[in-house]
């Protein structure tokens, strides 16, 4: 079994990756973002390193390299009245179903909030933002 790296003090990456499974970092990145490019058991076996080791993906990182983040927030006023969470429940459905992630944000009814939250989640690359203004 794979051992996670000497220093507990780093994350895993794809470099330990590779050398647990013996392959290039280029095949790691195939079985993570193109499972379909490689051999059944290749493809196996890295994601079975993938696990063993507890390897995360930087989001950081593949926004970086793809400009986006996927992304998705939505600032609604409360999640004291049901509509608002069952809607949030249903959008993140949703877009989970598309490889999106729902952040999302509570304004307390603040329009002076909102505005500072609306501005928090540009910064942090959400391609579309919610408000309850029309």
């Amino acid at each position: 079994m794979p051992r996670k790296p000497e220093t507990s003090d780093r994350n895993v990456t794809i470099d330990d990756i590779a050398k647990a499974a013996n392959v290039g970092i280029a095949t790691v990145s195939r079985a993570l973002n193109h499972p379909e490019l490689l051999k059944k058991d290749t493809r196996e076996l890295v994601l079975k390193i993938v696990d063993e080791l507890g390897y995360i993906r930087s989001g950081a990182a593949m926004a970086l390299a793809s400009n986006q983040t996927f992304t998705v927030g939505a600032i609604i006023p409360t999640f004291n009245n049901a509509i608002f969470a069952a809607s949030m429940a249903g959008f993140e459905k949703g877009l989970s179903r598309e490889g999106y992630t729902l952040l999302v944000t509570v304004s307390n009814f603040d329009p002076k909030q909102e505005i500072k939250q609306l501005r928090k989640l540009l910064e942090r690359g959400g391609r579309c933002n919610l408000t309850n203004r029309t």
